[in-house]
């Protein structure tokens, strides 16, 4: 049976975390290692998933639990709980999120049977009260779904896949310390940018956690914003001489953009608005209605009616 590693970056989340642990310590596979990186939480986050790790003994000798000497980002606990994993498979999981306790045993089945070098899986997206099925986007053509993906139209997040560790250790893929909004996205890209063999499981078994508010992706700052243009800069770089990715490319980074209008508050528009005029006058063509109206409010610069609509966006998502 191959072994998979499950690897959690874990920062104040004491909130979250119980029950994140309970799922990965009550998945139906047996052959795990678990590898939970503390960049350095300032709460009792690892005091917790020790004490629920005492109601598991049989998962007590699979749990690593690495110690940053410093607090570096989410991306720097990434690239630690990957140069400790010695799975065959690896997988993400975020310490606010939590799965179904078959997803392990799920995707290994499926990525075996395939021999893919990533599987990937539907998800719900969990708000206070309720849940929302999402079909995940996936298509046989490696180079199609990296195209979704590129425009968000795939799940652009490392978590609810399963990776195979020879082919993304081989792949030579890293997270750049220091960009840690957006970090998954981009490294997934260049994954998906190698990848021969994707496959998917059509059931939801991974949940992502949408009302944490002290997340990263909740609160949008200048670093974020700093993080989003330097990624744009490097998927540009990477894709827009080739074929067939010039509109992508530019699609993507738009995208890019007016995520970072949704989220952030509006004394943040005036740093985000001016980014990236030209390419909307070329492209916003591309873009769906939604986001077309989002570029004819942002023109107007009026701040109020810019974050009615962006908040009018998240409602809808939650209802």
């Amino acid at each position: 049976m191959e072994k998979v590693s499950i690897l959690v970056p874990v920062y104040n989340v004491e909130k979250y975390i119980s029950k994140c642990a309970i799922s990965l310590f009550e998945q139906t596979y047996s052959n795990i290692e678990y590898v939970f990186v503390n960049d350095c939480t300032k709460d009792r986050s690892i005091d917790v998933i020790n004490n629920i790790l005492l109601n598991y003994p049989a998962r007590q000798g699979q749990v690593k639990i690495i110690e940053h000497e410093k607090n570096k980002g989410v991306a720097a606990a990434r690239n630690t709980a990957v140069n400790n994993a010695t799975g065959e498979f690896l997988m993400y999981v975020d310490s606010d999120d939590y799965i179904e306790n078959n997803m392990v045993e799920t995707l290994v089945r499926n990525a075996i049977e395939s021999k893919s070098d990533i599987a990937i899986c539907d998800y719900f997206l969990s708000f206070k009260g309720r849940e929302y099925y999402v079909n995940n986007y996936y298509t046989t053509d490696v180079n199609e779904f990296l195209k979704m993906l590129l425009i968000r139209k795939a799940d652009p997040s490392l978590c609810c896949k399963l990776y195979k560790t020879s082919f993304y250790k081989g792949s030579g893929v890293f997270f750049i310390e220091g960009i840690n909004y957006g970090e998954d996205y981009l490294v997934l890209v260049k994954l998906f940018s190698t990848a021969k063999m994707v496959t998917k499981v059509a059931s939801p078994l991974y949940h992502y956690v949408k009302y944490n508010n002290t997340s990263s992706t909740n609160n949008i700052t200048i670093s974020s914003i700093e993080n989003i243009v330097k990624i744009n800069e490097i998927i540009y770089n990477m894709f827009n001489n080739i074929p067939g990715f010039k509109t992508i490319v530019n699609v993507s980074i738009l995208r890019n953009k007016l995520g970072l209008i949704k989220m952030s508050s509006p004394s943040l528009y005036g740093l985000i608005i001016p980014l990236y005029c030209d390419v909307e006058k070329e492209y916003s063509r591309y873009l769906d209605f939604r986001d077309r109206v989002l570029i004819m409010l942002e023109k107007t610069r009026i701040s109020f009616l810019i974050y009615l609509y962006c908040r009018l966006g998240v409602l809808l998502k939650s209802m």
